[in-house]
C-alpha cells in the first residue's frame, strides 16, 4: 500500500517529528520506537479502513457511521456534525474545492457510560469492547479528517 500517499498526515516525517517534539529527552531512538508502535496499533486495530470509512462517509448532512456495530454504539455516545455545504472558498478554506467543508460545530450529546458498560460486559450482549474502541477510533478520524 503507499499509506504515504493516502494518508501524509499520518505516515510522514512530519508525524515523526511531532512524535520527538512531544519527547521531554528529545531522544531520537524512543521518539522513533513509540511512532513505529503508533503505525503497529493502527495496522492492528484497522485504524485506516475506519479512515477509508469517514472519507467515503464525510459529506452528508448527520453523523451516521456505515457500519451498523458503529451505529450501536453511537446510541449510547450521540455525536452530531453540522456541515457547510457549497463552496469551500466561501468559508475561508483556501482550496477552492465544491461540496462538503469543514464541520460547522460539533455537538455532543450526553454519554450513557453505565448503559454501554453494561451491554459490553453483558454475555448476551451483541456490543464488544472492540465494537466500542472502533467507533471513538471512527471518531477521532472524522474529527481530525476536518481539521
Amino acid at each position: 500500500k503507499e499509506l504515504h500517499l493516502l494518508y501524509p498526515d499520518v505516515y510522514s516525517d512530519l508525524r515523526l517529528l511531532r512524535f520527538l517534539r512531544k519527547d521531554k529527552e528529545r531522544d531520537i531512538i524512543s521518539s522513533a520506537e513509540r511512532y513505529r508502535s503508533f503505525l503497529k496499533w493502527r495496522e492492528e486495530n484497522n485504524a485506516d479502513g475506519i479512515r477509508a470509512m469517514v472519507e467515503s462517509n464525510h459529506c452528508i448532512s448527520s453523523f451516521t457511521p456505515p457500519d451498523d456495530r458503529l451505529q450501536t454504539v453511537a446510541k449510547y455516545f450521540p455525536m452530531k456534525f453540522d456541515y457547510v455545504v457549497g463552496s469551500s472558498t466561501e468559508s475561508g478554506d483556501k482550496s477552492g474545492k465544491e461540496g462538503c467543508v469543514q464541520p460547522a460545530i460539533l455537538y455532543v450529546g450526553s454519554f450513557d457510560t453505565l448503559g454501554i458498560s453494561e451491554r459490553i460486559m453483558s454475555s448476551q450482549s451483541s456490543i464488544s469492547l472492540n465494537d466500542f474502541l472502533d467507533y471513538w477510533v471512527y471518531l477521532y478520524e472524522s474529527i481530525h479528517f476536518h481539521l
